[in-house]
């Protein structure tokens, strides 16, 4: 659920982001600046993602554009590409000739793009009938698994796709080369629908014992604990033999001697705690290994559209 939630999210972001940069290239143009305008809306294309009407928006405005820079073929090309998505498109009244020119010339050569779908024993095929700039190159399907769950699922770069046993088909669309949508439709009904199939999947056994409760993690702290006593024993030695010496020689004061004896004795204290924790420590891993269960407390076994759990208490 919260993978799902975390998609739509980034979904509303990118539409909410694309917007934004639909307004800021329209301002552009307002103010008269069309090379920066048209680099975010061609920028914008190439992006993939837009649903029909976007791309057939985006496309009127680039031609816009690049006919402001005096770049009539490029505007041409645009404006063919809206007007095959949109055959009713029109410029504002008014609008210059160096707009109106290439805009007419793309009408005249185009026709409006037709694409028909089948569905047949789970493969998605789209048949674009009428593509006269060969936009049409894949293919996004909307599908629904038997659980309920919604996805979608694409082929960029072919026209049939290949569904998975059970799941259904509710909306098609092909997509450009960028992936942007250019013909959206309801999907028909599939003329031999594959049969749902219950492929069991191996149960997985998933040990979910808690880290304090395992024998390897007390053995762990055993072994980090003797070490470290060990450690600390061998520091008290040598305070305990530098004490020795110092008194020996008679070349040390007193306040000397007491310091070494006090470092000797924080030595010693930190290597019984050390001993006492590994002590501890080995006697626990000891137990939990001659009482744990080899059996995994929980058994999950997956199939395609469901999960079972199976667990000892």
């Amino acid at each position: 659920m919260r993978a799902l939630s975390f998609l739509v999210i980034l979904a509303v972001a990118a539409s909410a982001h694309a917007e934004d940069e639909l307004i800021e290239a329209k301002r552009l143009q307002g103010a008269l600046e069309y090379e920066r305008a048209l680099v975010i809306v061609e920028r914008a294309i190439a992006h993939g993602g837009a649903d029909s009407a976007r791309t057939a928006e985006l496309h009127l405005l680039a031609g816009q554009l690049a006919a402001g820079l005096d770049r009539a073929a490029v505007a041409e090309e645009h404006f063919a590409k809206a007007l095959t998505l949109r055959p009713d498109a029109v410029l504002p009244e008014g609008t210059s000739p160096k707009l109106t020119g290439p805009f007419g010339a793309a009408r005249s050569r185009v026709t409006a793009l037709a694409v028909s779908a089948t569905i047949h024993a789970g493969l998605v095929s789209v048949d674009p009938t009428s593509d006269p700039l060969h936009l049409v190159a894949g293919v996004h399907v909307h599908v629904v698994d038997p659980t309920g769950h919604h996805a979608d699922v694409s082929e960029p770069h072919a026209l049939r796709i290949q569904l998975q046993p059970g799941v259904t088909a509710l909306e098609i669309a092909a997509l450009d080369a960028s992936g942007n949508h250019l013909w959206d439709s309801r999907a028909p009904n599939d003329s031999a629908a594959l049969p749902q199939v219950q492929n069991v999947l191996p149960t997985v056994p998933i040990r979910t014992t808690a880290l304090h409760a395992r024998w390897s993690t007390w053995a762990a702290v055993s072994g980090v604990a003797l070490v470290g006593g060990g450690l600390c024993a061998w520091r008290f030695g040598i305070a305990q033999d530098q004490w020795r010496a110092d008194k020996a020689s008679g070349t040390h004061d007193y306040s000397e001697l007491v310091a070494i004896e006090d470092r000797g004795h924080t030595w010693g204290l930190f290597a019984n705690i050390g001993f006492g924790v590994a002590a501890a420590s080995g006697v626990t891993a000891a137990i939990l290994y001659l009482t744990h269960r080899d059996e995994p407390p929980i058994t999950v076994t997956a199939t395609p559209g469901s999960i079972g759990v199976a667990g000892r208490f």
